[in-house]
């Protein structure tokens, strides 16, 4: 597990080099998708570390954790609720501070749409592990 403080950042693509995750407003239907990162309050999170060492990750757009939109599977896509969901992050060998994020107890990470396709706008979903960069990310500290 990676030891990262609690703080707000933005979550970048390591593969899609300036693109990150984004919480669309109500009128998106709180999907989180993939967008050049701009630094506009969608695309900032709160993350909260937990007694087991997985992360709390909130959207400053609205007070709604990053989720799944359905159970948490493979090809589920990513949506704010107002329900706490906590992610493991760990550091990625060979690399400096880059990290995957995944679903607890499995091999399911973040990644975009069709393993990987990151046309700007592309919801966010789960995958089964691999060793794309894809589902690689980095976390840059905003506060």
């Amino acid at each position: 597990m990676a030891n990262i403080q609690n703080g707000i950042y933005a979550i970048i693509n390591v593969e899609a080099t300036n693109i990150c995750l984004e919480m669309l407003g109500p009128e998106g239907g709180y999907s989180v998708v993939g967008k050049e990162f701009r630094n506009v309050v969608g695309q900032k999170w709160m993350l909260r570390r937990d007694s087991d060492g997985n992360y709390a990750l909130c959207s400053l757009l609205d007070p709604l954790f990053l989720n799944t939109a359905i159970d948490p599977e493979y090809g589920a896509k990513l949506a704010g609720t107002p329900f706490t969901f906590y992610w493991g992050i760990e550091s990625e060998p060979g690399f400096e501070n880059i990290f995957r994020l995944f679903v607890p107890h499995t091999y399911l990470d973040v990644e975009f749409v069709n393993n990987g396709c990151f046309t700007p706008g592309n919801p966010v979903t789960l995958g089964e592990r691999s060793e794309g960069r894809n589902q690689l990310w980095r976390l840059q500290r905003l506060a």
